[in-house]
């Protein structure tokens, strides 16, 4: 049987390695570098690319997307500044596989912002869903002790990556803003021009800062990871894998992530997941599939004034 590499399955899933070895460069990466020079180098290599691969797709219809620039600046600053950086400054203090786990509450976060925000309806194994995935997380939080969970005293690390989902939820939010303006290749090109804007003059602060004297061919081997495989193929397979899949049929693969992070933690970086990292991590996956089985209802009308 012939292997086609243009399958839908294998797209998705290879997105999701890409994502899932994400937080594990990363902690290899902080040693070296500081999180936002991490960031600003991932997405120059990204930008390298996605800039004349737009610019071939669309030609100069890319710089028009320029005329909707709030949701483009909303997009640069959540998407390109503020989530990679958290996600790396998190990973300094807790481990690549509770940095995926949490991760993946993401879209709990994101029904949530939908409740408050658009006042969407919630059914109530939608709410339940919810619940169930947030005791997963706190589960993971608090390393499986009750006591510890009433003392709030939480690793700071995994407390990053919980403010890194509040903004990651902004950020796909704003994406369906974007998208209704202009394609959802433009939308990334151009936010990321606009987040590197804002990263540049910050790594350079970074960098006088920590004195970094020299970066090492693993570091620079692992930017290039993260540009190249974590941000433009995992964005461009997974696009295509939507189209053929559809939303809802691709969002399965999500769970993978963290399934590929603890077996790469483990090959690369000798860490086992826990008892209780395994537990909250099947909490989080059921209650968020609970929660995103159901199809929204319309949300309500609301009164002027």
């Amino acid at each position: 049987m012939r292997f086609n590499w243009k399958s839908p399955y294998f797209l998705l899933t290879m997105a999701t390695f890409f994502w899932g070895a994400n937080a594990v460069v990363g902690k290899l990466l902080v040693n070296e570098l500081p999180p936002l020079t991490i960031t600003t180098f991932r997405w120059i290599v990204a930008a390298l690319i996605l800039v004349p691969f737009a610019y071939a797709q669309e030609g100069h219809r890319l710089w028009q997307g320029l005329r909707f620039w709030q949701p483009l600046v909303i997009m640069g600053i959540t998407g390109v500044f503020a989530f990679n950086t958290l996600v790396y400054y998190a990973v300094r203090s807790t481990s690549p596989i509770n940095a995926a786990l949490i991760n993946t509450s993401g879209p709990i976060v994101i029904a949530l912002f939908s409740y408050f925000l658009t006042r969407e309806r919630l059914q109530a194994i939608q709410a339940a869903g919810m619940l169930l995935a947030m005791a997963g997380v706190f589960w993971i939080l608090s390393k499986g002790s009750f006591q510890l969970l009433l003392s709030f005293n939480f690793n700071w690390g995994d407390l990053l990556m919980l403010v890194a989902i509040v903004i990651w939820s902004i950020y796909s939010i704003t994406v369906k803003r974007a998208v209704s303006c202009m394609s959802s290749l433009t939308a990334t090109t151009l936010s990321t021009l606009i987040g590197l804007i804002g990263l540049i003059p910050f790594a350079l602060w970074e960098l006088s800062v920590y004195k970094v004297d020299r970066i090492s061919w693993t570091s620079v081997a692992g930017v290039v990871y993260l540009g190249i495989f974590a941000s433009v193929l995992a964005f461009l397979w997974w696009n295509l894998g939507v189209i053929k899949l559809g939303a809802g049929g691709a969002a399965v693969f999500m769970y993978l992530t963290p399934v590929f992070t603890i077996i790469l933690s483990f090959l690369i970086l000798g860490e086992l997941a826990s008892r209780h990292q395994l537990f909250g991590g099947l909490l989080v996956p059921f209650g968020v599939f609970l929660t995103t089985r159901v199809q929204a209802q319309p949300p309500r009308r609301l009164r002027a004034g």
